[in-house]
């Protein structure tokens, strides 16, 4: 039985044949730049247009699984949250929207609940309409929302405040009802392998365009929350910092891995780690992104090393990090001598559910989440490679590996310093 109704089914169809707006780095800090009342506003038009959207490309996506996989208790209950999430903000309410929908060239017939912002004419996101190149119109009220605040106040109609507070509520509740969306898919992806002995290329395709996409939204959607609840701070826009320092975000990440390798393997001390970067080396980036990256790449040359050499080893050999800066890219080079991997297992380390981890998982969910508690994010679940690698790329740069079997690996973390890749979405 469904767990999508016939009515919410019908806007999953509808909404799914709308293409998908990808941002740029770009575009998102110029959304939360000078904000006030109005940006804020056209924000929030934008999310209330594009969620529901993503959410209905990924419901389409979970109902055309396998039978046996998409069957699943814990996929089908991700699928209703989704649906659930996708209604919610359909459905919201607190200000006053155009009754009806023009009519799309693209599709005549859709229903009246589409909201729209405009009275001439239709477009796919029509609150990005012109903005992040010049912005010169106030679109929903006459003002210019894209002049810098001088210390003028305008009388905001008191409708666009509660929108801008009830959305970001509404958000942040569907944030929290997601939480534990990636763990809970790979709970059953790992049973769906034990069933059937094998991942194949589809759920791979599948996984790689479903956590990218929920990357995405998590992004905008944490975004929007940070804009609209959270002061101003300096060299910050929203969760986005305008000003990372990649140093300091290399040795937090650091500091990390170090403790999770010292826990995973009752050292006193873990193998060293070298960096080489400028310290005032800045770009302009989502540190949770990087962080998430870099300490994955650690982690996995820490325990290589500590393997390769043995736990009773009286030195280890240093994990060693460049950073480099180029015109385009800002590139870290993480260097370790845990002895690589065969170019057998190259066709495979980016493969969900490939892991050289100690088998963490059980079939019983409480047990699960409360072992996963003490370890690092998804360990044993094999998705860490992978979804560092999404990290990377959802800005618009990338993550390779090079191995030399019997010696270590290089693993290359290329980050776009022009910041405007939009996002990767399918």
């Amino acid at each position: 039985m469904s767990v999508v109704g016939k009515s919410l089914q019908e806007k999953v169809n509808l909404l799914a044949q709308y293409p998908q707006t990808g941002l740029s780095l770009k575009q998102l800090v110029y959304f939360g730049q000078d904000r006030n009342p109005g940006r804020l506003f056209r924000s929030g038009l934008f999310l209330r247009d594009e969620l529901p959207i993503r959410l209905a490309h990924r419901i389409q996506d979970l109902q055309n699984l396998p039978p046996l996989l998409g069957g699943m208790k814990r996929i089908s209950a991700v699928r209703a949250a989704y649906a659930r999430s996708m209604e919610e903000i359909i459905d919201l309410k607190g200000i006053e929207l155009p009754k009806c929908l023009p009519k799309h060239k693209r599709y005549p017939k859709a229903p009246k609940w589409r909201a729209s912002f405009f009275h001439n004419f239709v477009q796919h996101n029509p609150s990005l309409l012109d903005t992040h190149l010049d912005s010169s119109r106030g679109r929903y009220f006459n003002i210019d929302f894209s002049k810098p605040c001088t210390g003028e106040e305008y009388e905001w109609p008191e409708s666009l405040h509660k929108f801008n507070i009830s959305f970001s509520r509404l958000l942040d509740t569907i944030r929290t009802r997601h939480d534990n969306v990636a763990s809970e898919l790979a709970l059953d992806i790992q049973e769906y392998r034990r069933k059937t002995k094998q991942i194949d290329h589809s759920i791979q395709v599948f996984l790689d365009r479903f956590y990218m996409s929920r990357i995405g939204i998590r992004m905008l959607i944490g975004q929007y929350i940070a804009l609209v609840t959270e002061p101003p701070r300096e060299n910050r826009v929203g969760i986005i910092s305008t000003q990372a320092n990649i140093l300091r975000i290399i040795e937090d990440a650091t500091e990390s891995a170090k403790f999770i390798c010292r826990l995973s393997y009752c050292l006193f001390e873990a193998p060293p780690v070298e960096i080489i970067c400028d310290p005032s080396l800045h770009m302009m980036y989502a540190e949770s992104h990087l962080n998430h990256a870099i300490f994955e790449i650690l982690k996995n040359s820490l325990r290589a090393t500590v393997e390769y050499y043995g736990v009773d080893a009286d030195s280890y050999p240093p994990v060693k990090v460049l950073v480099v800066k180029g015109e385009e890219d800002i590139t870290i080079r993480i260097s370790d001598r845990g002895g690589g991997f065969t170019r057998k297992d190259s066709s495979v380390v980016w493969s969900y559910m490939y892991t050289t981890a100690h088998e963490t998982l059980s079939d019983d969910y409480n047990d699960t989440m409360t072992a996963a508690s003490s370890l690092p994010p998804m360990a044993g679940f094999g998705f860490g490679l992978p979804l560092a690698r999404l990290y990377t790329r959802y800005f618009g740069g990338d993550l390779k590996l090079v191995s030399m079997e019997g010696y270590g690996t290089d693993a290359y973390i290329q980050l776009n310093r022009l910041c405007e890749s939009a996002e990767p979405l399918q």
